[in-house]
C-alpha cells in the first residue's frame, strides 16, 4: 500500500524533486540527478539504481542541496525495493543534513518517507512521532507538497489504536489545505469518506448522515454513479437504526433507482432486501412481502444462492408476524439449507434463533434450547456481541421456562447485563431485568424479583417517552403536512378549471402530434428499408466484381498453362525436329568429307548444335516436364530438386508426405510452378547454401513450407512483391484458394508458408 502511495506522490510532485539548484561546480552531478529523478518518476529502476551507483561515486564531490537529493531517491529506491532497513538509513541522513542547512520543504518530505519505511517494518509508534514532530513544529508545513499524505497517513494510524475522534481531526485539517478545483475533487471524496465512516464506527449517526449527504453531492459533481449507489444504501441503513424509517426507506428507494439506471443486479437485490426490512420494521406485511418476493426472484434469476437465502428469511420472518407459523418454519428451513451449504455462520444463527421463537409453546421448548444453543455457539465464534447478546436472553427464557439450573441461566444473564450497557442497549436491560425478577421469583427471592421488576419497568417507560416524543414530532409534522395539503386543495380547484380549458386544445395538439409522429415513423422506416436495399445492393455488386475477378485469375492461369503446353511443344516438335535434322547433317559430313573433323570450324559447329539441342530439352522441360504428366508431382518435384542440387552449389532436401491424395493435375501443375518459382528466386536472389522443401496433405489440406538459409529481405517493404516471379505465385496461391505467409528478415533467411484447401477446389 505504501509502496503504491511513494510512487503516486513522487508522480504528482516533479516540481519538488527537480526545483533545486546546483552549483556551477557539480553540473554533472546534477544532470545525473534529474536523470535519476526522471527514471523513478518512469518507474525505470535497473536504470535508476545505474544512475545511483554513478553518482555515489561522485559523492564527496557533491554540494549538499545535491546530497539531499541523492540520499533521498536511495532511500525511495530501497523503499521500493522492500529493503526498509537500508530506505530508513538514507532517510535518516536526508533528515539530519536538512536540518543542518535549514532546508525546511525537504525536511518534511525526508520526515514523510522515513514514516513511511517505518510502519512497513511494523514500528507504527515510531512513525506517530514522527508525522506529529512534523504537524506540530514550527516547520512550513503550509506549503509542503506532502500536506495531505501526512494528515491522512496519522489518521490512519490513530484509527489503528482506536482513537477515531483524533483521526477525524487530522482529516478535517488535511481537507481544510485542499482546494475546490477539479483536480482535488477524488482526493475532498476519499477524505470525506473516511471522516462519515469514522463517525459511523463511533455510533455517532447523526455526523455520519451528515458526511455522507456531502460525499453525494461531491459524488453527483463527479459522475460517480457506483459511488452515489453506495452511499444511498448507507444512509438508509443509518436512518433505520436511529428509527427514522420514512427517510430510510426513501435512500433504499432512491438505491433501488440508481441500480436500476445503471444495471447493477446485485445492487438492487441489496436494495430489494433492505426495503422488504424497513417494512418489516414497521410491520406493514403487504408490501413486505412484495419485496421480498421480487429479491427471491430476481437471485433465482442471477444464480445469486446468498441472496435467496435471504429472501426466504424474510418471507418467513414476515409470516410469523402474520401468524402464518408453519408457513414460516418452513421458508426458515429453506434459508437454513441454503446458508447452511454456503457455510455461513452468523445467518446460521439468526435462523436457528428465529426458529426457536417459533417454538415458544411447551412441546418445542428443546427444539428451541437446542436452537438457541447452536446460534450461541456461532455467535460466539464469530465475536458478535449483538447477535451474541440477543441469542443469550432467548436462551435464559427458554431455561426459565423448562426449570433448568439457575447457575447457568444466572451466568448469561450477568453476560447480557454486561453487554447491553456496554452497547447502551435498552430493550436488551428492559428484558434482562424482566427474566431476572421471574429467576428471582422461581428460587423465592421475592424482594429481588420485585427490584429487579421495577428496574424493568422504569427502562420500559423511558424507552415508551423515547417513541412517544418521537410521535408527537411526527404528528405534529403531520398536522403541518395536513395544512398545507388544505392550501394546496384549495388552489387545485383552481387550476382544475384552466385544466379542462386547456384539455381540449392539448387533445388537439396531441392528435396532432400524433401524426406527425406517425408520418415522421413512415418516413423512418422508408429511409432504413431504402439504405438496407441500397447497402444490399453495393454488396451484391461487390460479390459479382470479386467473382468477375476470379474468373478472370482463372482464365489467366489457364491461359499460361495452355501457352506453356503450346510454345514447349513447339519447342519439342518444331526447333527440336529442325535442330536434329541438322545435327544428322553435320554428322554425314563426317562421313562425306574425310579429314573434316580436323577442322575448328567443322568441330565448333558441332558443339553449338549440341548446345542448342540441350537448350531446346531444356526448355521444354521446364515449360512443361514430362515426369510430371508420366509419374506425377512427388517425381516432378524430387527431379527438379535433384537438377538444382547437381547444377548449382545448394544443398536442397525435399520431404513429401501424402502427395499421392493429389489427382487434380491443375492442382499438380500450379504446385509444381509455385516451387519452381520460389527455387528458382532462391537461387537467383538468396545466395543460400541450403534449401528444404516440405510438401504434405493431411485433412484435405496441402501444406507447403519452403525454408532458406540466404540473406532475406524485409518482409514489410512492398517493393520486393512487385516483381514478375512473387506476382505469379500470390496468383497461383490465390487461384487455388490459398493463403501465404512469409516470415523474413535480412540476414535471418526466408520461410515460405502456403496452405491450399484441396477440398474447396475438388468442389
Amino acid at each position: 500500500m505504501y509502496r503504491l502511495l511513494l510512487l503516486f506522490i513522487c508522480l504528482i510532485n516533479t516540481s519538488l524533486l527537480f526545483g533545486h539548484p546546483v552549483n556551477d561546480n557539480d553540473s554533472g552531478c546534477a544532470h545525473l540527478i534529474g536523470l535519476a529523478k526522471e527514471e523513478l518518476q518512469n518507474e525505470n529502476y535497473t536504470k535508476l539504481k545505474r544512475s545511483l551507483l554513478s553518482l555515489s561515486e561522485k559523492l564527496g564531490s557533491l554540494s549538499h542541496d545535491c546530497k539531499v537529493d541523492y540520499l533521498l531517491l536511495q532511500g525511495k529506491y530501497q523503499f521500493n525495493e522492500g529493503d526498509f532497513d537500508f530506505a530508513i538509513t538514507y532517510f535518516e541522513d536526508a533528515k539530519k543534513l536538512c536540518l543542518e542547512n535549514s532546508f525546511s520543504d525537504r525536511y518534511i518530505e525526508s520526515t514523510y518517507f522515513l514514516a513511511l519505511a517505518n510502519i512497513d517494518r511494523s514500528e507504527k509508534e515510531f512513525a506517530a512521532k514522527l508525522l506529529d514532530d512534523i504537524i506540530f513544529s514550527k516547520a512550513n508545513l503550509e506549503n509542503s507538497e506532502f500536506i495531505n499524505e501526512i494528515f491522512e497517513t496519522r489518521a490512519m494510524l490513530y484509527s489503528l489504536r482506536g482513537e477515531h475522534e483524533k483521526a477525524m481531526q487530522c482529516l478535517k485539517s488535511s481537507i481544510k489545505f485542499l482546494g475546490a478545483g477539479e483536480n482535488n475533487l477524488a482526493i475532498r471524496t476519499q477524505i470525506l469518506n473516511q471522516i462519515a465512516t469514522n463517525y459511523q464506527t463511533l455510533g455517532q449517526v447523526d455526523s455520519s448522515i451528515f458526511y455522507f449527504k456531502k460525499l453525494i453531492s461531491l459524488k453527483e459533481e463527479a459522475k460517480d454513479a457506483q459511488g452515489i449507489l453506495s452511499d444511498y444504501s448507507t444512509l438508509g441503513g443509518l436512518y433505520k437504526e436511529i428509527g427514522s424509517y420514512e427517510n430510510a426507506q426513501k435512500y433504499y428507494m432512491d438505491a433501488m433507482k440508481q441500480s436500476q439506471e445503471i444495471q447493477d443486479s446485485l445492487s438492487l437485490l441489496s436494495a430489494y432486501v433492505d426495503i422488504a426490512n424497513v417494512y418489516l420494521e414497521q410491520r406493514l406485511v403487504s408490501p413486505a412481502f412484495a419485496y421480498a418476493e421480487k429479491a427471491e426472484q430476481l437471485s433465482k434469476q442471477k444464480h445469486i444462492l446468498f441472496v435467496e437465502g435471504q429472501s426466504y428469511q424474510l418471507k418467513g420472518a414476515i409470516l410469523e408476524i402474520d401468524n402464518q407459523k408453519d408457513m414460516a418454519l418452513e421458508l426458515y428451513t429453506k434459508a437454513l439449507n441454503v446458508f447452511q451449504k454456503l457455510e455461513l455462520k452468523e445467518n446460521i444463527a439468526d435462523l436457528h434463533l428465529s426458529i426457536a421463537e417459533l417454538f415458544g409453546d411447551k412441546d418445542n421448548l428443546y427444539k428451541a434450547e437446542s436452537a438457541l444453543r447452536k446460534a450461541l455457539q456461532i455467535r460466539l465464534e464469530s465475536k458478535d456481541k449483538t447477535g451474541e447478546l440477543n441469542s443469550k436472553l432467548a436462551l435464559c427464557n427458554v431455561l426459565i421456562k423448562l426449570n433448568k439450573s439457575e447457575k447457568e441461566i444466572k451466568r448469561w444473564l450477568m453476560d447480557a447485563f454486561v453487554i447491553a450497557q456496554e452497547t447502551n442497549n435498552k430493550t436488551a436491560c428492559q428484558e434482562a431485568y424482566y427474566l431476572q425478577s421471574q429467576l428471582d421469583e422461581r428460587l423465592g427471592n421475592y424482594r429481588s424479583a420485585l427490584t429487579n421488576f421495577k428496574k424493568h419497568y422504569k427502562v420500559r417507560d423511558s424507552i415508551l417517552n423515547q417513541e412517544n416524543a418521537t410521535i408527537v414530532r411526527e404528528l405534529e409534522e403531520r398536522y403541518l403536512t395536513a395544512e398545507k395539503n388544505k392550501e394546496i386543495a384549495l388552489q387545485q380547484k383552481q387550476i382544475s378549471v384552466q385544466e379542462l380549458a386547456l384539455k381540449k386544445r392539448n387533445t388537439q395538439i396531441t392528435q396532432l402530434l400524433s401524426g406527425l409522429l406517425i408520418f415522421m415513423i413512415l418516413s423512418f422506416l422508408i429511409f432504413i428499408t431504402y439504405q438496407r436495399n441500397k447497402m444490399f445492393n453495393k454488396q451484391k455488386l461487390s460479390v459479382i466484381e470479386k467473382e468477375k475477378e476470379a474468373q478472370i485469375l482463372r482464365a489467366m492461369v489457364s491461359g499460361e498453362e495452355q501457352e506453356r503446353r503450346r510454345i514447349a511443344r513447339d519447342l519439342h516438335d518444331g526447333l527440336g525436329a529442325n535442330l536434329a535434322t541438322v545435327k544428322m547433317r553435320i554428322d554425314a559430313l563426317r562421313n562425306n568429307i574425310p579429314g573434316i573433323e580436323k577442322l575448328e570450324s567443322y568441330n565448333k559447329a558441332e558443339e553449338l548444335i549440341d548446345d542448342a539441342c540441350a537448350n531446346v530439352r531444356k526448355i521444354s522441360h521446364n515449360m512443361m516436364p514430362g515426369s510430371l504428366s508420366r509419374h506425377g508431382l512427388e517425381v516432378a518435384l524430387q527431379d527438379i530438386c535433384d537438377a538444382i542440387q547437381a547444377a548449382n552449389q545448394l544443398e536442397v532436401t525435399f520431404i513429401p508426405f501424402g502427395l499421392d491424395n493429389i489427382i487434380d493435375e491443375v492442382v499438380e501443375i500450379n504446385i509444381f510452378r509455385i516451387i519452381q518459382e520460389l527455387l528458382k528466386n532462391i537461387i537467383k536472389h538468396a545466395e543460400a547454401k541450403e534449401v528444404i522443401v516440405q510438401l504434405s496433405v493431411e485433412d484435405d489440406r496441402l501444406h507447403m513450407v519452403v525454408e532458406d538459409d540466404g540473406r532475406g529481405f524485409d518482409a514489410s517493404n512492398i517493393s520486393v512483391f512487385e516483381g514478375i516471379g512473387m506476382r505469379s505465385i500470390q496468383s497461383r496461391v490465390t487461384y487455388l484458394n490459398g493463403n501465404i505467409n512469409i516470415d523474413s528478415s535480412l540476414g535471418h533467411g526466408s520461410t515460405f508458408n502456403i496452405e491450399i484447401p484441396l477440398k474447396t477446389i475438388k468442389n
